[in-house]
């Protein structure tokens, strides 16, 4: 979390909206908000920006904001604003949500419960699970024999222990790969 002391000239944006700090806005919280005439949504994908501030409103000249920084005006030190999600929240009310639920030691948590596997899934489980203890019955196979330095014959033509050792590790990483889909499978339905 980092707190920016800014200008009345500076102007925030968030996605597609610019605000700006102004102690005699008529808008609740003294904050001017308008839709950007520019698209900015290339600044996003580019840059992984999606708030910033624009220094006396040039877009040229920016800072990137981060979620949960802290926006504050230098001729006003009571306007302050913290960045939550896609807006600016005046950071007294931020406070009040913050203190509430961290002063609550046993806050109501309601767990819901995983999805059931389909027959489909379970098919699936079943099936890579079959695969999956033939491949790493495989792996064992060639790791004796590659640490045996044997020679391996495939279509009749001979293959030292290097061949070996490449397909050893083609065939860990083809488990690593099923595993990852054993633990998305787990998380799924069991976590």
């Amino acid at each position: 979390m980092t707190k920016y002391l800014i200008n009345n000239d500076d102007v925030i944006r968030i996605g597609q909206k610019l605000y700006q700090l102004s102690s005699n806005s008529p808008e609740t919280d003294f904050l001017k908000c308008k839709d950007a005439s520019k698209d900015y949504e290339k600044r996003l994908i580019e840059n992984g920006v999606d708030a910033e501030i624009f220094h006396d409103g040039n877009d040229q000249d920016t800072t990137a904001l981060m979620q949960g920084d802290l926006v504050q005006s230098k001729q006003e030190s009571d306007l302050k604003f913290i960045l939550i999600s896609t807006q600016l929240m005046p950071l007294q009310e931020a406070k009040y949500a913050l203190d509430a639920y961290s002063k609550n030691q046993r806050p109501n948590v309601v767990k819901i419960p995983n999805p059931k596997p389909t027959l489909k899934a379970s098919k699936q489980y079943d099936k890579r699970d079959h695969r999956m203890t033939k491949d790493i019955d495989t792996l064992k196979a060639l790791v004796d024999n590659a640490e045996n330095q044997g020679w391996e014959t495939i279509d009749g033509v001979n293959y030292g222990a290097s061949h070996t050792w490449r397909e050893v590790a083609q065939l860990a990483l083809d488990l690593a790969d099923q595993q990852e889909w054993f633990n998305r499978y787990d998380n799924k339905y069991f976590n």
